[in-house]
């Protein structure tokens, strides 16, 4: 796992290439300070300016990525109403349509351009609610407030079997119960936990899986 600060940002204008080259998964400490927009996300904010919204929730409290998040069903103003202890993961795919979340991303930043993102995630988690193991493009989970545990390994066809193992209906502590154990040995993993104004760099195509121990805000950019 690497470790930056934001001490210097135009430093980190020029190592960000270098940290997308290494492949190695990523934690920007206090990385939120350079997304000044985003200090503002509570539940007041959201809820006053992005509440007639749809979003997506998991009525499990876990995620099995084939679902995709594309079920959304409910305003954030019923979520937080009704389903707050539920875990919301909602998956966007324009950038251009008015009044969304990706408002509130600062441009320029050292990680992307606006017409470099694939797609965009917003998130809600309740404590021991979790997404089982996946992989995509490069991407940065910005955590606004919360607590979440990390594993991340490098290996795809893994990653593809529990997909089809475990394809709905899944608890993550399920999956942790059956698979941890083997998965650490016989593969190279990292393990990190992820604080308030974390960011956390997710190379391209590395498997990883979370477990929020708090509740839990924030974004996840996809991005070329």
């Amino acid at each position: 796992m690497n470790f930056i600060d934001i001490n210097d940002i135009n430093d980190l204008y020029n190592k960000f290439d270098d940290i997308k080259k290494s492949n190695i998964p990523t934690v920007i400490k206090n990385g939120i300070d350079i997304f000044p927009e985003l200090k503002k996300w509570n539940t007041d904010y959201i809820l006053e300016k992005y509440g007639d919204n749809l979003c997506s929730i998991t009525y499990d409290n876990d995620a099995a990525v084939n679902f995709y998040f594309l079920n959304k069903c409910i305003t954030y103003k019923k979520y937080f109403d009704e389903f707050k202890n539920t875990l919301s993961i909602t998956r966007n795919d324009s950038i251009d349509e008015p009044n969304t979340f990706i408002n509130d991303i600062t441009f320029p930043n050292p990680f992307f351009k606006k017409d470099n993102i694939i797609r965009y995630y917003t998130y809600c988690g309740p404590p021991e609610s979790g997404v089982l193991p996946h992989y995509h493009s490069h991407a940065l989970n910005l955590m606004i407030y919360g607590m979440k545990e990390w594993i991340f390994y490098d290996n795809q066809k893994l990653t593809d079997y529990y997909e089809i193992r475990y394809f709905r209906n899944i608890k993550y502590k399920e999956w942790y119960k059956n698979e941890y154990e083997n998965l650490k040995k016989n593969n190279k993993i990292i393990e990190y936990i992820q604080n308030t104004n974390d960011i956390i760099y997710i190379p391209k195509n590395y498997s990883h899986c979370i477990y929020n121990k708090k509740n839990t805000l924030g974004i996840v950019i996809e991005f070329n």
